[in-house]
Formats: structure tokens, sequence, C-alpha cells
């Protein structure tokens, strides 16, 4: 059955008589895209498919996590997950799987970590978002690693006047256990603009739910003889799985803040600064066990109890940013700066009984640096775009051994460690061509070096015969990166695109040194990895009837 919230909001709204900032950003940007090219390019004129979400259509849906405005977009997939209680959604473009193979950006800084490159939307809302682009196809071109499926740009909106903003709510769902129970939402944000033309954004959003049962306890193995309770479930391939209680209901709490300042300066540059904070905590509550004793009783049978139990998990990461463009050489040069810092990143797996006993904690804190800088200029019928660009990845992962489970506080010793360091390099160039009235070309090339050093694997808490304790060599890698597009406006209501590039990604610290251990199993991490490449070629059509021809 679907889950029918009903919720209550109260909202309140101190706006200047300015247009309002949503509408009047829309309004002027609606048919401009940047992403595709680094500069402002009309969205009919895109070096391949872009895809826009304004403002309006994220008011008119009521959307309320970022990664709901792109959900419904042609080509994109987002996990549907369980709401506000899944951060980590999978995300692909194109078919391209797994959010690490697509770059994603907030106000131009990545939001694929230094650890494993996955994505975490948790504590991020969509009331300040203020436009979405969406590239499609390879843009390592532009954009370097990661960006093998495309690129996903979020831009966060500033206010224009004064304003005061209030959100909050209250849900339930109308049939208990069929969807999140007393779901609690608050954003405030206020700002303004000076007569400086300072503008100033600072605020927050809060959210919490009690949950419900979502993940459900089962096993190959068939109940002891005798019990019941049970359910035998097939799997795709007609063997069984039994299914043999739940894990209880997810609690859940986040927050997030942010504090937004921009200013055009009198001799024309512009700065900004961003700076947010995302964290959550998590667990869960009251597992249950579907066995049932001859007589009734509830039992867990020969299946060890911490089959039936999570652990808590946190999380809490700070972005900063510092933006600044000024005209030099008669073109523009913009320089984006970032820091990325998650603190926390930690999950609790119990191996002993539901009450308590012993467990693992793992925790992978991660620091990454990024700074971009490009300088754009058009010489007739030629726009150049060139740039430089640098990042670097620092993430842990450490894993240790727990008396009690249901406490994070009680580690004993230290059963596993991997760390590593990543930095990439890379220097590019592009030139959109426009041919002829109806037809524009578009060439660009980048040139990327990763690096690798301080890899390590320790597994101290493992068994003495499979412990591991190794340093690994520096490594160095490069890839080239080409891409040819063409855009070819043949009738007023007919739009022909092809491409033609090649991406590239590099391993991640998880995939070269995370090797873990599930009982007496061994997943090894492979610190040999090369970076993956992708070549592809697409051709497109735009039909827009009753558009007309540009002269």
């Amino acid at each position: 059955m679907p889950f029918k919230p009903f919720c209550l909001a109260a909202t309140a709204a101190a706006i200047a008589s300015l247009p309002h900032p949503s509408t009047a950003f829309a309004t002027e940007l609606a048919p401009v895209v940047v992403t595709a090219t680094r500069h402002p390019t009309a969205l009919e004129d895109a070096p391949g498919q872009v895809e826009v979400v304004t403002a309006e259509d994220i008011a008119r849906r009521q959307i309320n996590r970022i990664s709901q405005t792109i959900n419904e977009l042609p080509g994109v997939y987002v996990q549907p997950g369980r709401g506000i209680m899944q951060p980590s959604q999978a995300l692909s473009l194109r078919g391209i799987p797994d959010e690490k193979r697509s770059l994603v950006l907030l106000d131009g800084i990545p939001l694929n970590d230094g650890y494993a490159g996955g994505l975490n939307f948790g504590g991020l809302p969509a009331d300040n978002i203020e436009r979405v682009e969406v590239l499609y196809g390879p843009m390592s071109s532009l954009y370097g690693g990661n960006a093998m499926g495309g690129v996903i740009s979020f831009q966060t909106r500033m206010p224009t006047g004064p304003e005061f903003r209030l959100r909050t709510g209250f849900g339930n769902p109308f049939q208990s256990g069929k969807g999140p129970e007393n779901v609690r939402k608050t954003n405030l944000s206020a700002g303004t603009r000076f007569n400086n033309d300072l503008a100033l954004l600072v605020g927050g959003n809060w959210a919490s739910t009690d949950g419900y049962r979502t993940e459900w306890v089962t096993s190959t193995t068939a109940p002891t003889a005798g019990l019941t309770g049970w359910r035998a479930v097939p799997q795709k391939n007609g063997a069984p799985t039994y299914l043999i209680g739940n894990k209880g209901r997810t609690e859940w709490d986040e927050h997030n803040l942010f504090l937004k300042l921009e200013q055009k300066l009198a001799n024309g540059d512009r700065w900004r600064f961003n700076w947010q904070r995302q964290a959550y905590d998590y667990g869960q509550d009251g597992p249950q066990s579907y066995l049932r004793t001859a007589a009734g009783a509830p039992t867990y049978g020969a299946y060890a109890q911490s089959l039936f139990v999570n652990g808590d998990g946190n999380y809490q990461r700070d972005i900063y940013n510092l933006g600044y463009e000024t005209e030099m050489l008669a073109g523009l040069l913009k320089i984006n700066a970032g820091y990325s810092s998650t603190q926390t990143n930690s999950y609790i797996v119990p191996t002993g009984s539901v009450a308590g006993g012993s467990g693992r904690i793992s925790d992978s804190p991660a620091q990454s640096r990024f700074v971009d800088a490009w300088w754009n200029r058009s010489f007739g019928t030629h726009t150049l775009t060139t740039g430089l660009s640098y990042r670097y990845d620092h993430a842990t992962n450490s894993e240790y051994t727990l008396s009690n489970w249901t406490d994070g506080d009680t580690k004993t010793a230290l059963y596993a460690k991997a760390a590593g360091r990543a930095t990439t390099t890379g220097v590019y160039a592009q030139d959109d061509w426009r041919l002829r009235h109806d037809l524009t070309a578009s060439l660009g090339l980048r040139y990327d070096r990763w690096t690798n050093s301080d890899g390590s694997i320790s597994t101290p808490g493992w068994p003495a015969a499979s412990r591991i304790f190794r340093d690994y060599p520096e490594r160095q890698e490069s890839a080239w990166s080409p891409k040819l597009a063409l855009v070819w406006q043949t009738l007023p209501a007919l739009t022909l695109r092809s491409s033609l590039g090649s991406a590239f990604r590099a391993p991640t610290v998880y995939e070269l040194y995370r090797t873990s251990r599930i009982g007496s199993t061994t997943y090894n991490a492979n610190p040999n990895l090369k970076p993956e490449t992708v070549q592809t070629w697409d051709i497109g059509v735009d039909l827009k009837p009753l558009a007309e021809r540009r002269d």
C-alpha cells in the first residue's frame, strides 16, 4: 500500500517588493546553460543533451530532497530508497552504473567523496536549489575524473532583497508500518542584499522520523524443524530463501546548516563564499523474530541473534567554497576553490546478541581539496575555454572491535585499517566554433595525471594466519580525454546533435586498499587497479514544433 502522509505546514515570509529571486533567476537563465561549455551557452547550441530543472519546477513538485529534483529526467536513474532514511542513493546516467562514475557538483564543488567516490545527500534540502543542469555523456574533456556518465550541477540561490522563510511540518502514514512515522521537518533561512551589492543567506534545516520496518531478515538455511512463523521466498534461480524476521524501525535525525556570501565589486569583479554542514545519525529499534516454538513463544531458533539487528551510524561533513571571477586579457577568468571534510562516516556491525555484546565499528573520515581555474574569451566565431584543475584526496578507514555494540565508545582494539592519498592534476581546452548560423562544433581535449601515495593495509585484529601488514609504493597514471560534438539546427523545429568522446575515472582509496573480512571470507582490494576509461558516441534529435529559426 503506498505511503500517504498527513502533513501540517506553517510558512512565514517577509520578502522585499523586488521580484522573487527564484522567479527572476529562472526567467533570465532558462534558455541558457553553463555546465556544457563552462560559459553561458544557448540551450539549443549546447554540445550534447542537457536537461534543466528550474526553481519553478522544484516548487511545483513540492520536492524535499535534492535527489528528487532529477529523478524524473530521461536517462537518469535514482534509487527510490527509503525517503528521508536513505542518504546514499544509487545513481546512474544513461545506464553507466554507480554514482562514482557520474560527477555531481554543488555550486561547482564535487559532492563525490574522497573515500569511495560515493554520493551522500543526507541533510541537503531542495529549498535552496535554484537550478539543476544535467549534462549526459562523457565530460572528462572539461571536468576530469568521475564524469563518465555525465555531470549533474546543482546551483543554489541568492536573495535579491530582504527575505525570511520558515517551513515546518509533521507527517504520518494513514496506516501504521506503511511509511516513515512521526516525520518532523523544519526549514529556516534569512537573507538580504545590501546597498554595496553584498548578498547574504544563512539558515538550516532539521528533520527526524521514528521510521518504519524496512529491513527483512532472511536466510538460505531452513529453520529448525518444529518452528513456525517463517515463510519460504523463492530466489531468482528458484532456490528457497526463508523470511524469519525484521531488524526493527530505522530511526533518523538530520540537520544542515549553511552560510552564503556573494558580492559584485565596483570594478565588475565578483566573489563568493559558501559553507555548508551535513550531519545525520540513525539507529534501529525493536527487532522482531517471526519464528515461534510449538508453544507459540518467540524464538531466534538456531540463528545468530546478530542477524536480527543493525547498529547505529552517523555522518558529518563540512564543505567550504571560495570563488572569484575577473576580466583578464579581454576574457573572463574564474577561480573556484573548495575544501570538503568528512569528520565521521561510521556504522556499527553487531556480532553479539540482540541485547548487546560484541561488535565492530567502522569509520571512514576523508578530506578533499579542489582548485579549478578557467578562462573564456570569444574570438569572432570561436569561444575558447582553457583551464587548470587540481584535486587532492586523503581517506582512512579504521575498524575497531567493541565490547558492547550498542555503545560506540566501548572500543577495545584496532581490527583493521586502510589509508591512502590521491592527487589529480589536469589541463584542458575547448573551442566552441560557430561554423554557420545553424551549425556549431565543439572540440575539447584534456590531460590528467593521477598520483596515488601512502597506501597501506593493516589487519591486526584478524586471525594470525591471515593478517596483512603492507605499505604500497607511489603510483602514477595519466589519461587523455578528447571530445568532438556537432549541433546542427536543420529546420526551425529540428536540431541534430552528435558527439564522440572518452572519459576516465581513477580508482578510489576504497577500491585500492579496503580489504575486509566477513566471517571466514576475505574480500580483497586491488592496489594495482588502473583508471577506468570509456569511449562513447551518440546521435540525438530535438524536435520542437512551432519553433522559429534564428537568422
